[in-house]
């Protein structure tokens, strides 16, 4: 018992602190006898003692850090993302700028995932540009002498 009270025999439970009638030792769930046990016990208590965790690898370094002393897995800003967006938006120039983000191993993770993103867009805009071209492409070819026609009447 915890408490040391005593409590009449059939009783399961003390009824101020909650400890089993027959809390005299440790407390076998398997039913073994206690030598059984406790050997058991102190072969386990060992063998927890000699576990040892396993050291983490050092992570790989990939080619030099930048320049600039920024890491390569630096989160960028609100502003470095506009600012890239606004570059990469420059006509022919933005798109080499682009091209290169893409394609560097050295430059932050996000700035080049960023540009492979927009390359991206870039492609599938040109695609749908030709679609809508060919689609178009007759009906304008049909109208447009008609519509010189009409302004030449003016």
């Amino acid at each position: 018992m915890n408490c040391g009270a005593r409590f009449p025999e059939g009783m399961a439970h003390c009824e101020k602190c909650g400890s089993p009638a027959s809390n005299t030792g440790a407390q076998r769930p398997d039913n073994r006898p206690a030598e059984e046990y406790d050997t058991y016990m102190e072969e386990s208590a060992e063998e927890r003692r000699q576990f040892q965790p396993a050291k983490t690898a050092p992570r790989p370094q990939r080619g030099d850090p930048p320049s600039r002393g920024e890491s390569r897995h630096a989160v960028m800003g609100t502003w470095n993302f506009v600012g890239t967006i606004v570059l990469m938006s420059i006509p022919v120039l933005g798109w080499i700028f682009c091209i290169a983000y893409a394609c560097s191993r050295d430059i932050n993770k996000n700035k080049r995932n960023l540009a492979r993103a927009y390359l991206f867009f870039l492609f599938i805009a040109a695609v749908l540009a030709v679609v809508i071209y060919f689609a178009v492409e007759p009906t304008v070819r049909e109208l447009w002498p008609k519509a010189m026609e009409y302004l030449s009447r003016q």
